[in-house]
Formats: structure tokens, sequence, C-alpha cells
């Protein structure tokens, strides 16, 4: 009766593959409640040690997640900033290998003191480093709907994102003066996390002020009304 698409960017996919024959209704997700309960606090920052801390939070699947490009473009953005006072946390499980080499790239970038892996970690634990953290990237050469983006947005985080992830077909998060959306690029990666590094304290400004209208755009009540009222049609339909 309907086939659900968590992202424009699916939407269209589905529609390129069915054509007109099945209704396509879009809604996102929220995100997962192990790791938000309570999205009214936001902005929250450790640190003190003046350090600007990236961070990523998914499986360590290097092709797919482009943390090889996240790597190099990091390396980069090491010597661009003035003492180099940035840090890479990575948050997740090794995946096929990738932790190995992705240890052996940052020693051969020279970066290896500035990333930090952190492995799997429980969904409080994903918040607390999310909440420290100063920005999000995620540079995915594809990806559908990943729940660490809605996290962080929702945690009032500035954020790069590639273009390649559902997410930032929403205009709502395309849009956002806190988001960089970027080719899965290491040149453009690079130049955004300078840019974000310069930019802190207004982006931090802008995500916080943002979080309101993100919060409506990926309440789970939302979703949820959403869902009821194109199951309803289709039971009304048949």
């Amino acid at each position: 009766g309907a086939v659900h698409a968590l992202s424009p960017a699916e939407a269209t996919h589905i529609e390129s593959l069915l054509g007109n024959r099945v209704a396509t209704y879009c809604v996102p997700q929220g995100p997962s409640t192990h790791v938000l309960r309570d999205v009214d606090r936001v902005g929250a920052k450790s640190g003190g040690d003046g350090f600007f801390r990236f961070v990523f939070v998914g499986r360590l699947d290097v092709y797919t997640k482009g943390l090889d490009i996240l790597l190099t473009a990091f390396a980069e953005a090491v010597k661009a900033v003035p003492g180099g006072r940035v840090e890479l946390v990575l948050v997740g499980p090794d995946w096929k290998g990738g932790l190995e080499r992705l240890r052996r790239q940052a020693a051969e970038l020279g970066c290896e003191e500035r990333v930090r892996f952190t492995g799997a970690l429980a969904g409080h634990m994903v918040r607390e480093v999310l909440a420290a953290a100063d920005a999000y990237v995620q540079l995915s050469r594809h990806e559908g709907f990943p729940l660490s983006v809605v996290e962080a947005l929702l945690l009032g985080k500035p954020a790069i994102l590639s273009s390649e992830i559902g997410t930032v077909s929403y205009p709502e998060v395309a849009s956002s003066a806190h988001v960089r959306v970027v080719a899965p690029r290491a040149d453009e990666a690079a130049a955004a996390m300078v840019e974000v590094v310069r930019m802190r304290d207004a982006l931090v400004k802008e995500a916080q002020e943002g979080v309101a209208a993100l919060r409506d755009l990926f309440s789970w009540e939302r979703v949820a009304g959403v869902h009821l009222e194109h199951y309803e049609h289709v039971v009304h339909r048949k």
C-alpha cells in the first residue's frame, strides 16, 4: 500500500526503482533512546584543556564510513590549526580489521597522537562523548540514515557531513547554519574542519539555537503520528 522512506534521498531511490506503482512517504527516525533520554540538555562541554574535539560514532567500516578520508582530512587540519590543538575521537566497534588499518594510517600521516579510539560504548557513554565534543564529523561514501548524526544535532553540535548521507537531503538539516555539507573528499573536509575550529563559538551558538526546530523534525512522537496517518489511509483504502 505504501513504502516508507527515511529521507528525501531514499524516497528518490525508491521512486526510481518502483515508479508510480506504489505511494512513497518520507519520515525520519528519532535518536536512539539509549543515547538521548533528555534532549533539553544541549551543548555540554567538559574539555578545558584547549583542544578542539571532533567525534565520529559508528562501526569502523573504513570504506563505507569514509574513515580513511576522515583521517587524511584530519591530518591536514592538524597542520592548519595553530598549535595543532585538535583531537579526533572515533567511537565504535572494529569492523573487518578497520581498527588496525586506521591505526596504521594515522601513524603514516603523523597524527596518531591526536586520534583516539574508544571501541564500542554503551548508549549513555556515547552521549557523554558526544556532549564533550566540539563538533561531529561523518564523511560516509554512502549512508542511509545514521542515528549518530541525529543524536549529535540534537545535542547542539556543529556538524560536518558527507553529501552522500541521506540525512542531509532534509532541507532543515542541509540549510542549518551550523552544518557543513561536503563531498566525501579529504580536501573539502579538511577545509570545513579548519573553518569549524575557527568559528567554534559562533557555530556552537547557532547549533544550540537550531536545536528546537531539529527536535521537532526528529521527534519520535511526530514520527509515530505520521506513520499512523499513513497506516490509517492504507487500511481505509484497502
